[in-house]
This record gives C-alpha cells, sequence and structure tokens, in this order.
C-alpha cells in the first residue's frame, strides 16, 4: 500500500515543527508507506496544486482533507512565510483580524467589506470536485474528509463535531482525538469500507 494524504493543517506533519508532535498522520506513517504533502494553512487550491505535483501512478490510497471555503490563495503570506509548518499557509479572515501588521491590513479590509462568500463557495466546491474526480479517473481508493462544518459533496465523512469535541494542539486535535481519527482511517485502510 502506498498512501499519499494531501490536504491543510488538520493533516499535515506537525513534527516538522514540533519535534513531540505526534498527529493521527504520523501514527499512519508509523504503520504503512506514507507521503504527506498536506500543509497547514493552505487554500482547497493548494491542495489541488499538492495532488498535480506527483504522480499519481506511484499511489493505491489517498486521504483528502479539505480545508475552509474562505481561504484566499497567496503567493506569500506575510504572517507566516517564514514559519516552518505555516510557510506555504494562505489567508483566512481568524488570521488577519487581529493582526497589525501593516501587510495584511488591506486584506482584513477585503474580508470586511468586499469578500463574496457565495463566490468563494462555488469556486471551493469546483475545485473539490476536480480533486475527486482527478482521483476517481486514477482509480485510487480515496477518502475524502473535513473538520469543517461545510456540506461539501463529496465528503466521505466530516470530523467537526469530533474537532469540536476534542480539540488540542496537535493536527488541532487532543491525543484522544487524534488517536479516535486514526483508528477509523487505519479501518478504513484496512477493510476498504467508508467511515
Amino acid at each position: 500500500m502506498q498512501l499519499l494524504i494531501i490536504g491543510d493543517s488538520f493533516a499535515a506533519d506537525w513534527s516538522v515543527k514540533y519535534r513531540e508532535k505526534h498527529g493521527w498522520p504520523n501514527y499512519l506513517a508509523d504503520k504503512y508507506s506514507v507521503t504527506n504533502l498536506a500543509q497547514a494553512g493552505c487554500s482547497e487550491y493548494k491542495i489541488k496544486k499538492q495532488l498535480d505535483s506527483i504522480k499519481l501512478k506511484d499511489y493505491t490510497h489517498c486521504i483528502v482533507t479539505h480545508t475552509s471555503p474562505s481561504r484566499i490563495p497567496v503567493e506569500k503570506n506575510p504572517l507566516h512565510y517564514n514559519d516552518t509548518l505555516h510557510h506555504n499557509c494562505d489567508f483566512i479572515y481568524a488570521d488577519v483580524a487581529e493582526s497589525s501588521n501593516i501587510e495584511v491590513l488591506c486584506v482584513k479590509e477585503y474580508y470586511e467589506k468586499f469578500y463574496n462568500e457565495n463566490f468563494y463557495r462555488y469556486v471551493y466546491e469546483l475545485i473539490a470536485q476536480d480533486i475527486f474526480d482527478t482521483l476517481n479517473g486514477a482509480k485510487i481508493k480515496t477518502l475524502h474528509i473535513s473538520f469543517f462544518d461545510y456540506p461539501l459533496r463529496c465528503l466521505d465523512f466530516n470530523y467537526y463535531k469530533l474537532f469540536k469535541k476534542l480539540p488540542g494542539t496537535t493536527n488541532h486535535l487532543s491525543e484522544i482525538g487524534n488517536k479516535k481519527v486514526f483508528t477509523s482511517i487505519n479501518h478504513w485502510l484496512e477493510s476498504d469500507e467508508k467511515i
């Protein structure tokens, strides 16, 4: 089994910055051959770019962790580009709302005055469908998950309630939360049954 993980910070390898952090992606890597391309803070667009960056024929299984529809892709985020974990982070309102960084004040203003939620959700759904179609066309056994309270059509399972119940400091989950996610995904990998 060759497992590919793509997605946002819920699936990223936090041990690149915090060596002591061991989240559900690390538990999977302890058991399987894993390539984890997930990046903290990335938009759905960059998740699609993660997928486009590899040869799909090299993988038998894939886990896609879909992100928030409200992320705005950027080339360089001045709030996080020097951070080991978040170096490829896109904008999200929660990051810019409290920031005093002069470079992102215009982004805050954009979110507050001009941001069109319906447009970004529409684009987000189109990209998510493109990810789904690409993996389906490659005949890779794929699990589409999310930790956000958003009803994306292609999702196999949404961990939003678990995230709210068991928040923590590794992949935004507690140790128990990470182990629960690992257990359910491991069951899918071993049985090929949906969660």
